[in-house]
Parts: C-alpha cells; sequence; structure tokens
C-alpha cells in the first residue's frame, strides 16, 4: 500500500490544456462507469476548463481546476 507521500512524487504535472483533457477524458470515462448520470457535468466542466484556457491563456485554468477539485473533493454532492 503506498503512503499519500510516495504518491504525491508520482504526480506529474500537466503541462498544457491539451494534455489536461486527455487526462480528464480518462478520468470522465472512468467515473461515468460508475456514475452515468455525472455525464452533463462532467463535459461542462471540461468545456468551460477549455474555453477558459483559449480565453485567458496562461495557467490560470490549471489553478482554478486544483482548487475546484479539492472543493469538490470533500463534498461529492458538489455539482
Amino acid at each position: 500500500q503506498p503512503t499519500s507521500q510516495s504518491s504525491k512524487s508520482r504526480r506529474r504535472k500537466v503541462p498544457d490544456v491539451l494534455s489536461w483533457a486527455s487526462c480528464f477524458g480518462v478520468y470522465a470515462a472512468v467515473l461515468m462507469a460508475k456514475h452515468p448520470e455525472m455525464v452533463k457535468q462532467l463535459f461542462a466542466y471540461q468545456t468551460m476548463m477549455l474555453r477558459e484556457a483559449r480565453r485567458c491563456g496562461g495557467s490560470g485554468w490549471q489553478t482554478y481546476d486544483s482548487y475546484f477539485r479539492q472543493q469538490v473533493a470533500g463534498n461529492p454532492t458538489a455539482d
């Protein structure tokens, strides 16, 4: 069983929004297998992230994504 420290050290940075979208697609496919009712929310989130990355540029989309995931992790019923 890996420790939380070893899990964190294996995390890789996602360098750009295209890589993020590819990773998110895998995550969404796995999550939708168990929770098909979440398809609308997942596609809406992906669309918003891609739109904001294009609109704003820079790494603001990464900051938002990280913050959002931290907030949702403690609240599985979050929309």
